[in-house]
């Protein structure tokens, strides 16, 4: 397989490939390919708990390909609105779930909704395909982000002061950032 650089980001040109008419993502993700859906945590029947589902296993490499590949096609061209699950606007979690959709893996849409099925990881232990959940200080996770390597994200971002309305590739600890609060592993 042949590795291209998009934006300074090595991506497989797998997903880049155009098969009879068909765009990028439905070259890469054939529509008789399963879906896979992420498992939820489970409750600790003594502790009444969530704990991480320890028979999940890490999305394959290929569905990491084919999402984030997926997501860097709507840069700059998709905007961001609330509730939005593509393919032309996103919210923030809606980006996350339509890029893993396009690799055949269901999300829910929301981030609280997100974090408790992904697998917990440490910053350090970051790689393409994983999720950045960042909030406001002083407050709760209210946004995520999709890891692409190369310490960049791609999210969806509401306009401010700074920032124009859309679906854009930033640095990890770029001006956008709030704080960031957690990190997962998309599993199935």
């Amino acid at each position: 397989m042949q590795i291209r650089k998009v934006i300074g980001i090595a991506v497989p040109t797998l997903v880049f490939s155009f098969l009879a008419g068909q765009t990028p993502i439905q070259a890469a993700a054939p529509e008789n390919k399963p879906v896979a859906v992420a498992k939820a945590k489970s409750v600790n029947p003594k502790s009444g708990k969530l704990k991480f589902d320890t028979s999940a296993v890490p999305v394959s490499a290929e569905a990491i390909q084919v999402a984030i590949a997926a997501a860097l096609t709507k840069e700059d061209g998709a905007r961001y609105r609330a509730g939005g699950t593509g393919p032309n606007s996103f919210d923030c979690s809606g980006l996350v779930l339509w890029a893993y959709e396009q690799a055949g893996v269901s999300l829910p849409h929301g981030t609280r909704s997100l974090l408790p099925i992904v697998m917990p990881i440490s910053r350090e232990d970051l790689l393409p395909g994983d999720l950045v959940f960042s909030g406001r200080s002083g407050s709760g996770i209210q946004h995520v982000a999709l890891y692409i390597g190369d310490n960049k994200v791609i999210h969806a971002t509401y306009a401010s002061a700074s920032r124009a309305n859309q679906v854009r590739i930033d640095d990890l600890d770029g001006s956008w950032v709030m704080v960031h609060k957690a990190y997962g592993r998309v599993v199935q």
